[in-house]
C-alpha cells in the first residue's frame, strides 16, 4: 500500500509521470483485483496522494476500477477511504450565468430526457483550495460537487487542514472564479459566499437584472477565455442539432442552439476571461 495507509485502502498505488506534454486535461482509469482490498471496498475513493492530496470518484466495485476525471497534472494515485472529518466548507451564492433564472434560483441542467440530476440539484462544480503564496499550487480539490438550485454546495475537509487558502470554483462551461483573498480554514466550519464582486478576485462577476451576481458562462473549452475557441465547438454541435448534457449547452436546456450562442457572443465581445492571483 501507499505509505501511511490505514482503515480501508488498496494494497496498490500508481505513479504516473508526463513528458513532452503541457496544458492537457485527461481522465484516467486504474484497475485493481479483489485481493488488493483491505477493509471495506465500498468505502474506497480514488485519491491522488502526491504531489497534492485530491479526492476523485468512488471505487467501482462492479468493474474493480478507480477513476479520476479532469486531470491537468499527474502524480501518485491509490484507493483509500475518506478521512474522518469534522470540518465543513459551505459555499453560497454560486450562481451559474447560463442556469440562473431569477430570485436567487437556478434552473436544473437538462440532459436529453429532462433534468440531469435529482430534484433540487442544478449542476456539478469543482472546488479547489489553492496555496495562499503560490496560486498555481492546488492543495486539495473536490470534483463532481453537487450545486443546488439555490447556489449552495458543501464539502467535508480533513481535520488537519488549517491555514489560509484561495477558494476556486470551476464549472464545465463557466469562467474559473476565485475568492478575493485567502480564506482561513482554522475553524471547524468555513462559510464563503460569492454574493458580491468584492468577494471575488478582480470583482469578476456579472450582475443580473434582479441584482444578483453570477459566474460568467461560455468558457466551453476551459482555457480561461470566452472567445472563438468556445464558439467553434458550439457552432459544430448546433449544426448537428446536438442535445443532452453537453458542455456546449451553456444555458443548460438540453439543446445546443442560439440560446447558448448569445451568452458566448456577449461574453466574447466583452473579452471576458478568468482573473486569478
Amino acid at each position: 500500500p501507499y505509505p501511511g495507509a490505514s482503515g480501508s485502502y488498496l494494497n496498490r498505488y500508481w505513479n504516473i509521470n508526463s513528458s513532452g506534454i503541457t496544458d492537457f486535461t485527461c481522465n484516467v482509469q486504474f484497475d485493481y483485483v479483489p485481493d488488493d482490498v483491505t477493509g471495506i471496498e465500498s468505502e474506497l475513493y480514488c485519491y491522488r496522494v502526491f504531489p497534492t492530496t485530491n479526492q476523485f470518484n468512488p471505487a467501482n466495485s462492479a468493474t474493480l476500477q478507480l477513476t479520476a476525471d479532469g486531470l491537468t497534472f499527474f502524480g501518485t494515485f491509490t484507493g483509500k477511504e475518506q478521512p474522518n472529518s469534522t470540518k465543513t466548507l459551505t459555499l453560497s451564492h454560486i450562481f451559474i450565468q447560463g442556469l440562473y433564472d431569477s430570485g436567487g434560483i437556478m434552473r436544473q441542467a437538462y440532459g436529453e430526457s429532462g433534468p440531469y440530476f435529482d430534484a433540487g440539484i442544478a449542476d456539478e462544480i469543482t472546488i479547489e483550495l489553492r496555496d495562499s503564496e503560490n496560486y498555481n499550487t492546488v492543495v486539495q480539490s473536490f470534483n463532481n460537487v453537487l450545486l443546488d438550485v439555490y447556489g449552495s454546495a458543501s464539502v467535508d475537509l480533513q481535520t488537519e487542514l488549517t491555514g489560509n487558502y484561495y477558494i476556486t470554483v470551476k464549472h464545465r462551461n463557466s469562467i474559473e472564479t476565485v475568492s478575493a483573498s485567502p480564506v482561513s480554514f482554522n475553524s471547524s466550519s468555513i462559510a464563503f459566499s460569492l454574493n458580491l464582486p468584492e468577494m471575488v478576485y478582480g470583482g469578476n462577476l456579472l450582475q443580473t437584472p434582479d441584482g444578483e451576481y453570477v459566474i460568467f458562462g461560455g468558457d466551453i473549452d476551459q482555457d480561461g477565455l470566452v472567445d472563438t475557441g468556445d464558439m467553434t465547438p458550439l457552432d459544430n454541435d448546433s449544426n448537428d442539432f446536438a442535445s443532452g448534457y453537453l458542455s456546449t449547452d451553456v444555458n443548460g436546456d438540453g439543446l445546443v442552439d442560439t440560446g447558448d450562442m448569445t451568452i458566448v457572443d456577449n461574453n466574447g465581445t466583452n473579452f471576458i476571461s478568468s482573473v486569478t492571483p
